[in-house]
C-alpha cells in the first residue's frame, strides 16, 4: 500500500487504542520486524489481516454476511404519526436464513457500488471490476502456466497492482495496462 499504517482505523483519533496498526502487529509478533521492513507502509494482505482483526471483535455486535430484506415501522405515534420503531428483516447470505431485529435507529450506509462504464460489457463475466478482482480472477483464470491475453483498464494505484499481480501469477500470459494519460497517477496523498 502507499498509505502510512497511521491513517489506520483508530491512530489518529487515539493513538493508545487496542485497535491501532501497531497493537495488531504486537499482537501477532510482528512489531519488531515490521520496523526493520525500512518502510512504513504495510502490504494490503498484511492491512486486511488487521481489517479483520479489528471486525472480529464486534462479532457479538456485528452480523456479517447478511443481505437487507425488508426495513418496516413497527410502532408509530398515534399522536404525531412518527414512526417508533422498525422491524430490519435480513438473509444469511450463506444458508438464507431470516433475522428480524427491532431497531428505533436505521442508518443506511451502504456505499459505493462499483461500475463498469460503456462500451465494456458488464453482463460478460470475463470484464471485472476491480473489486470483484481476488474472488473472480480464480474462477476465470484458472491455470497459471495458460497463456492468457489480458487487459488492465485504468491508471490508479489499484490497476498497477492488480497489473502486477497478473504478471506474477500467469507469467505466459500477455497482460497489457491500459491508460487513458501518459503516466500512471500517483497514490491518494492527502493528509487523511
Amino acid at each position: 500500500m502507499q498509505i502510512s499504517f497511521i491513517k489506520d482505523l483508530a491512530t489518529v483519533r487515539d493513538p493508545r487504542s487496542e485497535f491501532t496498526f501497531l497493537n495488531y502487529l504486537q499482537k501477532h509478533g510482528r512489531l519488531v520486524q515490521f520496523a526493520n521492513l525500512g518502510t512504513f507502509l504495510p502490504t494490503r494482505l498484511e492491512f486486511e489481516d488487521y481489517m479483520r482483526w479489528c471486525a472480529s471483535s464486534f462479532d457479538d455486535v456485528v452480523a456479517y454476511g447478511q443481505e437487507a430484506v425488508s426495513i418496516l415501522p413497527e410502532k408509530t405515534n398515534p399522536k404525531n404519526g412518527k414512526v417508533e420503531s422498525f422491524v430490519v428483516q435480513s438473509r444469511n447470505i450463506k444458508t438464507g436464513d431470516i433475522t428480524s431485529r427491532r431497531s428505533r435507529h436505521v442508518v443506511i450506509a451502504v456505499g459505493g457500488k462499483p461500475k463498469i462504464p460503456p462500451p465494456f460489457p458488464d453482463s460478460d463475466h470475463r470484464v471485472l471490476h476491480s473489486s470483484a478482482y481476488c474472488t473472480s480472477v480464480p474462477k476465470i483464470l484458472k491455470d497459471p502456466s495458460e497463456s492468457y491475453h489480458i487487459a488492465v483498464v485504468g491508471s490508479g494505484q489499484s490497476a498497477a497492482e492488480i497489473f502486477h499481480d497478473l504478471q506474477n501469477r500467469f507469467p505466459n500470459s500477455s497482460t497489457k495496462l491500459i491508460i487513458r494519460d501518459t503516466a500512471l497517477r500517483p497514490s491518494d496523498d492527502s493528509p487523511l
